[in-house]
């Protein structure tokens, strides 16, 4: 019931967008958790952002104050650079590779995730480098507003502009769980950072990181032999999932010729 007093039906269902990576199930939706953790994230490196610019900020001001600069004599400055770029160049540790920040904060930010995995084995140096460059785009992106009539049948009035970014926005969470959030969720149940010991633990470690069941397969085919126990319980999983499915249109299809015939058929089936 609305402040009008009158009565409005909710359509919970796509409370959240659609999930661009089934694009023909009508009801697939991404998750709530995957939709909060976005956010929380884009926050955080906002507040970490503001609060750099904050900082470099307040040191300029005190450099200017104190006009350290200012203090040495042109020629002075000038053999200081000079020596401190031959000293860099003579220094063994000084390699061309080395010598960007950003590759090793890349790096860095990488060592974690890779959990021991060296370069040379392609498909989780790749997985890596996919991790890196969906989170790059997450943070780098402008203020995450999810449509929740994208990819849906619905005639939208927005203008081409508006509706692409929109698009993106969705396609960009469907890219987080996809290249981040699924490969970071088995590298930390092969580092045993989070255990499961059944499929309702496994599920509820998938639904806690936002990503849905329907990925039961695709998870599946990523595992290594550091989770083959995790690949059987996915399997175990998926098994029952289609049997119940299954279970469900034998029961409707004796239903309605016959109630009596319904214990019999479930007997039979699952025999």
């Amino acid at each position: 019931k609305g402040a009008d007093n009158r009565m409005y039906m909710l359509e919970l269902i796509r409370f959240t967008p659609r999930d661009s990576n089934f694009k023909d199930r009508p009801t697939a939706c991404l998750r709530p958790e995957l939709i909060e953790t976005l956010i929380k994230r884009k926050k955080s490196r906002q507040a970490l952002n503001d609060y750099v610019k904050a900082r470099q900020a307040s040191l300029n001001e005190e450099k200017k104050i104190e006009g350290k600069d200012e203090q040495k004599p042109e020629e002075e400055k000038a053999a200081e650079e000079e020596k401190a770029a031959d000293q860099a160049k003579s220094s063994p540790e000084a390699k061309p590779e080395d010598v960007s920040g950003e590759a090793k904060a890349e790096k860095n930010e990488a060592a974690p995730e890779a959990n021991g995995v060296s370069e040379a084995d392609g498909p989780a140096a790749r997985q890596i480098a996919d991790s890196l460059h969906t989170r790059k785009l997450v943070d780098e992106s402008g203020p995450l507003l999810f449509n929740t009539d994208i990819y849906t049948h619905y005639n939208l009035s927005d203008d081409a502009e508006t509706l692409k970014r929109d698009e993106q926005t969705v396609q960009l969470a469907a890219d987080y769980i996809t290249k981040h959030i699924i490969p970071q969720m088995l590298s930390d149940l092969a580092s045993l950072e989070v255990t499961v010991i059944e499929t309702v633990s496994l599920t509820r470690t998938l639904h806690e990181r936002g990503v849905n069941m329907r990925y039961l397969g695709q998870v599946a085919n990523l595992c290594t032999e550091h989770t083959e126990f995790i690949r059987r319980l996915l399997i175990q999983e998926m098994i029952a999932r289609a049997c119940k499915h299954a279970l469900r249109q034998i029961i409707e299809a004796a239903f309605q010729k016959d109630e009596g015939t319904v214990p019999v058929v479930v007997a039979s089936y699952l025999n």
